[in-house]
């Protein structure tokens, strides 16, 4: 070729050069302006729109019966009520690239599970019973309990189901006389170990409850479903408050006596109230009616401003004023009661997606769908804050593995799917993988905030979501 191109006039030499540079520069032109700032990006303003048409679905769907809905749920993720994610021109974006085989992601999480369930027994849960919280000096919450029961239902754990039980039974429910739980118990000044706190917490109730009802199913036992109905009962005598003809849940047994009732909407669990709806002997217990409610709370307490300029995230807590049921920040002197959407307000997201996956309550899906601004900081920033204020914005930068997995997989799962998938592969396996299977400590990328039972609940609550782990219970044997 050499030798040829040197007996070429020289003429053809300089028409081949020219077109060579030609050739070069239209090329370099059409690379430099291919969009690869779009690739996985959505506007900010097609994801206003976007907000905008799912709240105008809201007025429709919310003035739907919860009993009206069926209880076959839909094909996975997808539903009338959930909009397809906007695809306008895209703004510069971190988001991580889609992941190529999400089946391929479950089937790794499904088994993560159980050596997940392992390590946290290892290390919270005492040979009888007892959950241990190492950040409060080895107390023990209603809550934990009730999420020990929970898991140990899910993970066919019969053993250690029975150890929490009794346990709970006879230190949180019998010390106080009642069919409710005491919130915390643990080591006194003069090293008496006993209740410290005999106030009843209502979602730990709740999930007592509904562990029951489902153990109740799974291994046959009556005993289980006598247990449930005496909770059940004392949680609509003790803690639902009636205002204007409607049953509102309060936060505990000591809400119904207050003029205004404070409301935690991460409590709120509708997916539970249908089958307390069956097992409850007294009917005069409206718990679809309770569902009703909680929906029309939740996306009420998320859009009222409260303290803040406008309102996009579900608050820690609200009030509700019994005179006229007007909705307000709660109040409380240490200011506990906060609008945040932080460590109590996300767990809203998981229950809410329970009820949308196993029962197709196009509530839920709506009002999943309307939470957007987490999808929009993900894919600005490819991270979500551990803490966002009511009106959106992050306020605590902080990673943590039990808020990345329910604010990112389980909301994404609904909403957005791939990008739960992009959640999972970037911030939850890698984190559990480097750390070990047995130990999948640090939850938070804050030392002082790893080690918490809190943390490790959330996360495999979300993941278990994630990989379908969770199997839909019957409601009047469907």
């Amino acid at each position: 070729m050499i030798k040829k191109f040197k007996q070429f006039p020289i003429q053809g030499v300089l028409v081949l050069v020219l077109g060579l540079v030609l050739l070069l520069a239209v090329g370099d032109t059409v690379k430099k302006s291919s969009p690869t700032t779009q690739s996985g990006g959505t506007s900010t303003t097609a994801t206003s729109a976007a907000t905008t048409k799912t709240n105008t679905a809201v007025t429709g769907s919310a003035a739907t019966s919860a009993a009206a809905t069926g209880p076959t749920a839909p094909a996975a993720t997808t539903s009338a009520a959930i909009p397809a994610t906007p695809t306008a021109a895209a703004v510069p974006t971190a988001t991580p690239a889609p992941v190529s085989n999400p089946a391929a992601l479950k089937a790794e999480v499904k088994p993560l599970l159980s050596q997940l369930w392992q390590t946290y027994k290892n290390r919270y849960v005492q040979n009888d019973g007892r959950v241990k919280d190492p950040q409060r000096t080895d107390a023990t919450t209603s809550e934990g309990q009730s999420y020990a029961l929970l898991r140990a239902y899910w993970q066919d754990d019969r053993g250690t189901f029975d150890a929490v039980l009794s346990w709970s039974l006879n230190n949180l429910q019998m010390p106080r006389g009642d069919k409710l739980f005491a919130y915390l118990w643990g080591k006194t000044p003069d090293n008496n170990w006993k209740v410290l706190d005999r106030s009843a917490a209502t979602d730990a109730d709740q999930d007592i409850a509904f562990a029951l009802l489902q153990a109740a199913q799974k291994w046959n036992e009556p005993r289980y479903t006598s247990l449930a109905q005496e909770i059940i009962a004392a949680i609509w005598n003790q803690t639902v408050v009636t205002i204007n003809g409607k049953p509102y849940l309060t936060a505990g047994d000591w809400g119904p006596a207050l003029a205004k009732p404070i409301l935690n909407p991460s409590y709120f669990s509708p997916y539970a109230y249908r089958l307390f709806a069956v097992a409850d002997p007294d009917k005069s217990h409206n718990w679809m009616a309770l569902i009703d409610t909680s929906y029309e709370i939740v996306k009420l307490c998320t859009e009222s401003k409260l303290d803040t300029a406008v309102g996009k995230l579900p608050p820690n807590w609200c009030a509700i004023d019994k005179s006229g049921g007007g909705l307000s920040s709660a109040q409380a002197p240490d200011n506990e009661y906060t609008t945040e959407f932080g460590y109590d307000a996300f767990r809203t997201v998981w229950r809410l997606a329970l009820d949308y996956r196993w029962y197709g309550e196009k509530r839920a899906g709506t009002y999943l769908q309307s939470l957007g601004v987490l999808r929009d900081d993900w894919k600005k920033s490819g991270k979500l804050a551990a803490i966002y204020d009511h009106a959106g914005q992050p306020k605590d930068g902080g990673e943590d593995l039990g808020i990345y997995a329910v604010n990112g997989v389980t909301l994404f799962s609904v909403i957005d799917p791939p990008l739960a998938d992009a959640v999972v592969s970037t911030k939850l396996l890698p984190r559990l993988r480097s750390t070990g299977q047995d130990d999948p400590d640090p939850a938070h990328e804050d030392a002082s905030k790893a080690r918490t039972y809190y943390a490790q609940n959330w996360t495999w609550f979300g993941l278990a979501f994630y990989a379908d782990a969770l199997p839909r219970p019957a409601v009047n044997g469907a």
